[in-house]
């Protein structure tokens, strides 16, 4: 069974007028060791490992072999890089905590496999992974890099496969579990149970005043709604007839878009249901008829639209309408002879990326202006007609594994 323990004292978050988070009263885990891979930050980082944008899209970080990187989208800049525990060591050049190839290429002990932000302070949340990584994979590392020392830490008895912020919480989800905890001084709040959860399924609003955390429940398929200020539960059984392959909240948590490992289909959910019928669904949307793994689904700032980026290297964009009332919606004998392929929703706007590689998408701060990052290192900025739809126009391209 998974435990998850603190090491060192309590913290305090506090903002100044940059909006800036630093920690009062933290503590360091071996900080001494990382000055001299922080000092000597090698411009070659390896492989991406993992790519991830803040709860607001307007910047996103890479997990990469070597550490973390973190890029603005708007314009795109990057703006911090940091090497864990690892320095280039080319013929005899440079140090590392670990050992280079026999090449004397870049040592890739230092590998980020799971980095999450906190809006944008310089607070994250880091765990190791890749073929080496920088820590322990049962662990979760807390990162100030104002202070450029590590903070707070979580460990457990089986690998991490999942971490969600939000200013007065941290989330971790492992193979079957879900740990809920104080951001303030990382006490454990509440321990939820799940099904098998391979990729560490589990979304986490960010508006402060609604805290809901979605995840998968306790049967294949299963989703599991928790309104963490009240400690209520909502399950939506049957939400997909195989497993969970991604799971995303509107950023006023009302909403949660969900997709199964077929990819053929993605739900719209109430994360509250009505109060007329009960019925949490508003709304299905088919990506197409072949099997593909949905990478990332991202809801527009207003709820008005939906995007999602899949192994098919390509983009789909929906109009997100909300459910008509039982006199208006198709009768029932109509939905029972007709399949679900007429009755789902195809996509307004389409774009190819050209990459089948792992992608993260987000709205930008127009509705149709969409970001897209992907673990080969490419920015794509798109812009959709609100009206025509059809193929999507680059604004914006960019290389960033470099």
């Amino acid at each position: 069974e998974s435990t998850a323990h603190r090491r060192g004292g309590r913290g305090r978050e506090v903002h100044d007028g940059e909006g800036r988070a630093r920690r009062r009263g933290s503590w360091s885990i071996d900080t001494a060791s990382m000055q001299g891979a922080l000092a000597a930050e090698s411009h070659e980082q390896g492989r991406t490992l993992c790519v991830r944008f803040n709860q607001t899209g307007g910047c996103f970080a890479c997990g990469t072999e070597a550490g973390i990187r973190v890029y603005n989208c708007d314009p795109f800049k990057e703006t911090i890089r940091r090497n864990f525990g690892v320095s280039q060591s080319r013929a005899g050049r440079g140090h590392s905590q670990g050992s280079a190839d026999q090449a004397g290429g870049l040592c890739t002990f230092g590998g980020i496999g799971i980095v999450e932000m906190l809006f944008r302070s310089n607070l994250f949340a880091i765990v190791g992974g890749g073929d080496f990584p920088a820590f322990p994979t049962e662990k979760v590392l807390v990162w100030d890099d104002h202070q450029c020392k590590w903070i707070g830490e979580l460990g457990f008895h089986s690998k991490v496969l999942g971490v969600r912020l939000r200013r007065d919480k941290i989330v971790v989800a492992l193979k079957n579990k879900i740990f809920i905890y104080n951001f303030e001084d990382l006490k454990q709040l509440q321990q939820l149970e799940s099904v098998d959860n391979p990729f560490g399924l589990c979304a986490l609003s960010s508006q402060q005043d609604k805290a809901v955390l979605v995840c998968p429940g306790l049967q294949v398929g299963q989703i599991r709604i928790e309104h963490l200020d009240h400690r209520r539960s909502n399950f939506i059984n049957q939400a997909h007839t195989s497993s969970l392959a991604c799971l995303a909240l509107s950023l006023d948590g009302n909403l949660v878009a969900s997709a199964s490992e077929k990819g053929t289909l993605i739900r719209i959910w109430r994360t509250a249901p009505k109060e007329t019928t009960g019925e949490f669904l508003e709304q299905e949307l088919r990506r197409g008829s072949d099997r593909a793994q949905i990478y990332s689904v991202a809801f527009s700032p207003s709820n008005t639209y939906l995007a999602a980026t899949s192994s098919k290297g390509t983009v789909h964009i929906w109009p997100v309408v909300p459910a008509q009332s039982p006199n208006e919606s198709p009768s029932t004998v109509w939905r029972r002879l007709v399949p679900d392929y007429f009755n789902s929703k195809w996509s307004l706007a389409q774009y190819r990326l050209g990459d089948e590689s792992t992608s993260a998408c987000s709205f930008g701060s127009k509705e149709n202006v969409l970001v897209i990052v992907t673990a080969s290192g490419k920015f794509h900025k798109i812009q959709f007609d609100l009206s025509e739809g059809g193929e999507c126009r680059k604004i914006s391209f960019q290389k960033f594994n470099s």
